[in-house]
């Protein structure tokens, strides 16, 4: 056991494989301040014990577990609650001199769902093997995090639509006050998320508050280059307020209604007609935290300018039944219908771009590519480009290709890349005893940890990674033979190059 002295009290850890991990430490406290700011927590008497997670933030269960349940580990067995904001450590040691990297894991599931309570991100290995210190946290999600308020409240809750990136930037000075007496360095926090994590990290690199509180960023399979307007948000608002079948002083039954009531007019606030998903509450360009469209910020040269990697896997959506199972029984005709819907007059030239691309693929593969590209890769190449343009950072670009024969229907998919990264490769089912899996776990989990040590990111024994750059877009491939390529998607970003970026990314 160690126990570490730190602004709000004594917190005691356990030794778990060599690794000394402090979990469920409370960072903000939400008591009797639902769509508020979270409050100070409050000084304890005595050692809290912080050997097991914290509460999840409360999150509404569709029932339709995925068919990759499982295959990337499990969530610890936390209870819900709105009390939710709680962090977790993974450190070698306690020795205060050792001013350690600090990675700050943001975790996916949208911003509606998630916990950073998964053994998937368990930061055991990422400390024991490369010598840093690994934070995950919990925030808030859904309406109790990102519901805009302030069209029918007023000031007094303008923070309402972000506050679940506010909960991220109170965890991060948190860090910033306490992380040294754990033996990590204050001054050299790398933030990094997976899918809706991601999109985290996009707009704490866009927000004022954050910035100075973390110095590299990584965004995998997610990057958001745009975000919520008032006028979206405000209709949302609406529409679940209805949902809620509220008629009168909305704020005072949305401030007092149950959070089971709440979650589940929300997720039918997601549902469409046919069955598919929509986006929820997310962040929300409100004036205050965010003031424009992520991809304008980093153009203009106002965001956070720090080391970057950004990328996205080569299969992103094939995990997801509902869009496959679409998918095959799509027609042409409606394939026309809904690139029309999203790209309006660009419509014809994209079709024919990807039937001239990928002349001998079948309707369901070439809308599959399509929607791979508009929702996933194509925003992370302007935001590549974006960054880039601005020249006072690296920024870092790469494609994950890892596929395995006993789930060869998913090829390479979403959060594939996880076990790698987290250098986990032994406890998940994906890659146990995949010995590809555990190549590529030894050249990505150093990637990313030599970005959070130096800012730039180091493959042992491997190719250089070569900074992109919009001249050469240089790109790691990591795969059977992991490689860094100059532009290796040419082909398809020349059919989106007069594609508005607003066009792109999850409705």
């Amino acid at each position: 056991m160690a126990v570490v002295d730190i602004a709000t009290g004594k917190v005691e850890g356990r030794v778990e494989r060599g690794v000394l991990s402090f979990k469920g430490i409370p960072y903000g406290r939400v008591a009797g301040r639902r769509f508020r700011p979270a409050g100070e927590v409050p000084p304890w008497p005595g050692i809290r014990l912080a050997h097991e997670y914290g509460p999840s933030s409360p999150q509404h269960s569709s029932g339709r577990p995925s068919p990759l349940a499982g295959a990337l580990g499990r969530s610890a067995a936390t209870r819900q609650s709105e009390e939710c904001l709680v962090l977790n450590i993974w450190t070698p040691d306690l020795n205060a001199n050792a001013r350690r990297p600090v990675m700050v894991w943001l975790h996916g599931g949208g911003y509606s769902s998630g916990s950073g309570s998964s053994s998937i991100s368990d930061g055991t290995n990422l400390a024991r093997h490369h010598d840093v210190i690994v934070v995950s946290l919990n925030h808030r999600l859904g309406p109790l995090g990102f519901l805009y308020l302030q069209h029918i409240a007023g000031d007094a809750y303008r923070d309402a639509g972000n506050l679940g990136s506010l909960d991220i930037v109170r965890a991060l000075e948190w860090v910033r006050e306490n992380i040294a007496a754990f033996g990590g360095d204050p001054g050299n926090v790398t933030i990094f998320g997976n899918s809706g994590g991601a999109g985290k990290v996009t707009h704490l690199m866009c927000m004022p508050r954050a910035r100075g509180l973390f110095h590299r960023a990584i965004l995998q399979s997610g990057v958001a280059i745009r975000s919520m307007t008032t006028e979206y948000a405000a209709q949302l608002t609406d529409e679940l307020i209805a949902l809620c079948g509220i008629e009168r002083d909305p704020l005072e039954a949305l401030t007092t209604m149950p959070t089971d009531r709440l979650l589940e007019a929300h997720a039918r606030l997601q549902t469409t007609k046919d069955g598919g998903m929509r986006r929820g509450c997310s962040p929300v360009i409100d004036g205050i935290h965010l003031t424009n469209h992520p991809e304008a910020i980093f153009i203009s040269g106002e965001g956070s300018r720090v080391p970057v990697i950004i990328g996205t896997n080569r299969d992103e959506l094939t995990f997801t039944t509902s869009i496959m199972q679409r998918l095959s029984t799509l027609t042409e005709t409606q394939f026309h219908g809904e690139v029309s819907h999203l790209l309006g007059e660009r419509a014809d030239e994209v079709v024919r771009g990807y039937r001239t691309l990928m002349p001998d693929a079948s309707l369901a593969e070439r809308a599959l590519r399509f929607q791979i590209d508009h929702k996933m890769r194509m925003p992370a190449v302007r935001a590549a480009d974006a960054l880039a343009a601005g020249g006072s950072a690296p920024v870092f670009m790469y494609r994950f290709d890892w596929e395995r024969d006993e789930y060869a229907e998913y090829r390479a998919s979403h959060t594939f890349e996880l076990p790698m990264v987290f250098d986990n490769v032994a406890s998940a089912p994906l890659t146990r005893g995949d010995a590809a899996a555990v190549r590529l776990a030894r050249e990505m989990s150093a990637a990313w940890t030599s970005l959070a040590r130096d800012g730039r990111p180091v493959l042992p024994r491997g190719p250089v990674w070569r900074p992109y750059e919009k001249h050469s877009r240089d790109t790691m491939l990591f795969g059977p033979h992991t490689t860094c390529v100059s532009d290796p998607e040419r082909a398809q970003r020349l059919i989106w190059r007069d594609v508005p970026s607003l066009q792109l990314g999850f409705d």
